[in-house]
């Protein structure tokens, strides 16, 4: 059986050509820095939300990390399948599947990125609190004092530096050290360290009483702690994509374009509320995009894609049933959300 077997002389994908599949280049080659930082990378649901749920309920919904971080396996698993086998983007993908569907993305995206203001103040809001400066102004003040300067700073750098990817790429490889002694740091105080076999048992299921009772404010908090998917960080894929005619420019010149639009919009949405509602009125619109991507996926690596791939690049039938559990829990969880929320009592 060849690795040529069963592709049809033409196809959807004819387009895309085909090429030999290239050896693979050793693990240490093939996890780059671009993967141990997404293995490092701490985002609202790890530093503001779970500490949140824990610090007011105790261990009672602890038990619910680990499998909401294994949940996302399998989306990821097909997005990278997607990429692999056809060398583009996974929303190039999708536009492929159906292009009144890419747009409904990018539409979805764009409603995200109108929240982005969020992050900052929430890193202003830090800042802050460690500094207390400015001195004598509100912590609101101080909030948008260090929000802005960090705007500053990063758009600044960004201006500046001939080859963005080299600075950011350093930046993280900063912030992944920092990141890796921070957290070995805080898990060998004695403190951490006394309340550890407790911890351990919180992940296997609640053991002790829930120590306040469940607000129902609290359920866009715990939704975003166990399902934040935000659809942000692919949005300038859809430029060239979805519209052919903005090919006329290059990407460098679409990339800080959108530099400045969301700098702009990430300026003025701070101003409208805290970061809290703000961070959770983001993760809501990336929840729905959770809940679609195992479906869209789907139809386009198991129905679309696989007929015109040799079979030793097919997916298999786990992938498909591990993609229905991962779609059906967050089709539970969304319901789950709605009810509580149009059904207080």
């Amino acid at each position: 059986m060849t690795r040529e077997e069963n592709i049809p002389r033409k196809n959807k994908f004819s387009s895309l050509g085909r090429k030999t599949v290239p050896r693979f280049p050793g693990w240490w080659a093939a996890l780059g820095p671009g993967v141990v930082w997404m293995a490092l990378a701490q985002g609202s649901g790890e530093l503001i939300w779970w500490p949140y749920i824990v610090a007011k309920y105790g261990l009672t919904f602890l038990f619910l990390l680990i499998p909401a971080c294994l949940l996302q396996y399998p989306v990821t698993v097909e997005i990278g399948r997607y990429t692999l086998l056809t060398g583009e983007s996974i929303f190039h993908g999708f536009i492929r599947l159906n292009r009144w569907f890419g747009i409904f993305l990018w539409v979805l995206m764009t409603l995200s990125f109108l929240w982005f203001g969020a992050f900052a103040s929430a890193g202003g809001t830090a800042m802050a609190a460690l500094t207390n400066f400015p001195s004598g102004w509100s912590q609101r003040g101080q909030t948008l004092f260090w929000g802005y300067a960090s705007i500053a700073v990063f758009l600044t750098a960004i201006l500046l530096s001939k080859v963005v990817y080299t600075l950011v790429e350093r930046f993280m490889k900063a912030v992944a050290v920092i990141t890796v002694a921070g957290l070995l740091w805080a898990c060998l105080q004695p403190e951490v360290l006394h309340s550890a076999p407790s911890f351990l048992k919180g992940l296997v299921g609640p053991n002790s009483p829930m120590p306040h009772p469940w607000d129902t404010s609290d359920a866009t908090k715990l939704l975003t702690a166990i399902t934040f998917a935000g659809l942000g960080g692919f949005w300038i894929l859809f430029v060239h994509i979805l519209f052919p005619k903005s090919r006329r420019f290059e990407l460098r010149h679409w990339y800080y374009f959108f530099l400045g639009v969301l700098t702009v919009i990430t300026s003025f949405t701070m101003l409208l509320n805290a970061p809290g509602p703000l961070i959770l009125t983001s993760a809501v619109i990336g929840f729905i995009g959770t809940v679609i991507f195992p479906v869209a996926l789907y139809l386009l690596n198991h129905r679309m894609l696989a007929p015109n791939l040799p079979l030793w690049a097919r997916p298999r039938k786990i992938s498909l049933c591990l993609l229905a559990v991962s779609f059906l829990a967050y089709l539970a969880l969304a319901v789950a959300y709605l009810w509580v929320i149009l059904f207080p009592n």
